[in-house]
Formats: structure tokens, sequence, C-alpha cells
């Protein structure tokens, strides 16, 4: 019986194969066919939102003062933020 599977190489040489779930079979003989195409990662549909959310908590964060905490503080945690709600997260 023949069995195929689909993924790619990593930079040190070990096969990654496209469903995480398939665990190769031990002990049998292998054919491996390298294919000319550069296995490019697909990129996940919601990482452009994921970064937007990271600089603006950098953003945010830099635009702390050096100050220690105070009475103030109070209040600003009053205004606090939530990334999620804010960018749709």
């Amino acid at each position: 019986m023949l069995q195929a599977y689909q993924g790619y190489i990593q930079g040190d040489g070990r096969f990654v194969a496209d469903n995480p779930s398939i665990k190769l079979p031990t002990k049998k003989k292998a054919i491996v066919t390298i294919l000319n195409d550069e296995y490019v990662q697909a990129v996940p549909a919601n990482s452009k939102k994921q970064k937007d959310a990271l600089h603006h908590l950098y953003n945010r964060l830099r635009s702390i003062d050096d100050e220690p905490i105070d009475e103030a503080f109070d209040s600003i945690v009053g205004q606090r933020f939530d990334i999620g709600r804010e960018l749709d997260l």
C-alpha cells in the first residue's frame, strides 16, 4: 500500500506535515520526492489585527511617564482600555 504525505522540509532538514495530526509510520521503506516549489507559510488572517494591537499597546506603554505611581494612579486606572474591544479582536 502506498500513502502520500504533504508538507515541507524545515531549515534543519526535518519534515513537517501540513496536517499536524499525521504521524509517519516507522520501519517502512519510503520514496521521497522533493518539489522545486519553495514552501511559503500562509500568514493567518488575523495576524494584521494582532500586529496592530501590539503596535497600539507599545505606543500606549511608551506614553507612560517614568514618574513613580502616586495618587493619580486611581484616575489612570479608571481610563484603562481594552485592546480586544478597541481593535475588535
